[in-house]
């Protein structure tokens, strides 16, 4: 019994005594562990006040090379804007080709550009001009809003600019020469003086209209930039009557020239004809992987197309046809669909008669002839092509895409 009790007795005290050894040495790593993280939170704290000070650094720094930079683009667009005021303007004009690339320009197009800008005082640089292609060559446009300010700058108060829009009825001749009258859209811009006196200038809807995105959605702004444009050249002593036109007052601006903008929004071809008769889910990965979702149509297609399917209507009524059947025009055609001009323009540099305007202008005079029963429709069709030729210059393209784009001989085209 008395062993017993003093085994008790002894395991207890063991026991116990393990307790405490194992408390203590728990709140020994409890301490350890604390001062750890003491230590680890004092670093942290030093890191990030040490990270916040260098990204701080590095801003101030980024801020400081970032106004240099900027501040030296200012000095370099000073330092042109002054140039351009002076006799260095060749030098200039220099650096604006090779900035932006103006590459293969005839020494005309060079040689009316500089001219244009130094008359006019026009800085590319400062975006007050724009050099864009037109006709097959480069020419200069000028900003509307460069414009308003030399029309501010010469007296005209820039709070009584107003415009008013009015339905009008309009007269014309067709090509038969009879009188046809339609409606139409009138803007008409006002501006007045300083001294009080009132000017005005009114333009139509259909003068200017292009069938592009942005003039069917914005019809009324697109035609105050050319009745005011229009306004601001004819302003006494203002001397804007030499500036250049605006983008929008070139008419076509080419057509083809702007269809290469148009069709990157707009022009757009799919290959399956059932998906533009309902709407269909489309996910992530098959907007990136399908090859059965919209396909872009080339630029390419639309220089040609008008000429082309012209040169198919016209195929079997002439004797001295430009393509030696439909066959090889419908190959032409979904070629250029397949961004391939290659043969296409192999076959003009075999034929180089096809890449004059006279040679397709005799040929649709032929065609009209042999097709037309009135020949007032022969005498409207040259009356057409010598009011039209500022526009389509030495280009058959453009010649096709001014016939495509006029109500009367848009047929030949289709």
């Amino acid at each position: 019994m008395t062993k017993t009790i003093f085994a008790i007795y002894l395991y207890s005290l063991v026991t116990s005594k393990g307790v405490q050894i194992m408390n203590n040495k728990i709140q020994n790593i409890k301490n350890k562990m604390g001062k750890a993280n003491k230590s680890l939170k004092r670093k942290e704290v030093k890191d990030t006040v040490t990270s916040s000070q260098n990204i701080v650094t590095n801003e101030n720094q980024a801020k400081i090379e970032y106004s240099i930079t900027r501040g030296e683009i200012s000095t370099t667009i000073n330092t042109i804007a002054d140039k351009m005021n002076s006799n260095n303007i060749y030098e200039v004009w220099k650096a604006y080709k090779s900035m932006y690339g103006l590459k293969g320009m005839d020494f005309a197009s060079e040689r009316e550009i500089l001219t244009l800008l130094q008359i006019n005082n026009l800085n590319p640089f400062k975006k007050e001009a724009y050099i864009i292609p037109f006709n097959g060559r480069y020419t200069v446009v000028v900003a509307y809003q460069t414009l308003l300010i030399r029309a501010y700058e010469a007296g005209y108060n820039r709070y009584t600019l107003e415009f008013k829009e009015e339905p009008v009825k309009t007269r014309k001749f067709d090509f038969k020469g009879n009188i046809v009258e339609r409606e139409d859209l009138q803007c008409t811009a006002y501006f007045k003086s300083d001294d009080g006196s009132r000017y005005s200038f009114s333009i139509l809807l259909s003068e200017y209209y292009k069938n592009t995105p942005i003039w069917r959605d914005k019809q009324i702004f697109m035609l105050r930039k050319c009745a005011v444009s229009c306004l601001c050249r004819t302003l006494p002593g203002a001397g804007l009557e030499s500036m250049p036109y605006i983008r929008e007052e070139l008419g076509d601006v080419d057509i083809i020239c702007e269809e290469q903008n148009i069709q990157k929004i707009e022009n757009t071809k799919t290959t399956d004809s059932k998906s533009t008769m309902k709407m269909q889910s489309i996910s992530h990965d098959s907007m990136l992987f399908s090859n059965e979702t919209v396909k872009r149509v080339p630029s390419k297609y639309y220089y040609y197309k008008n000429l082309l399917q012209a040169s198919k209507r016209m195929h079997s009524q002439l004797d001295n046809t430009p393509f030696d059947s439909l066959e090889m025009i419908d190959k032409f055609l979904h070629q250029l669909q397949e961004d391939d001009d290659s043969n296409i323009l192999n076959y003009f540099e075999n034929k180089p008669e096809l890449k004059t305007v006279e040679y397709w202008t005799r040929l649709l005079n032929c065609y009209l002839k042999k097709t037309e029963s009135d020949p007032g429709v022969v005498e409207g069709f040259s009356k057409f092509l010598v009011c039209r030729e500022p526009k389509y210059g030495q280009s058959p393209l453009r010649l096709f895409g001014s016939i495509a784009s006029d109500e009367n001989f848009s047929y030949l085209c289709k």
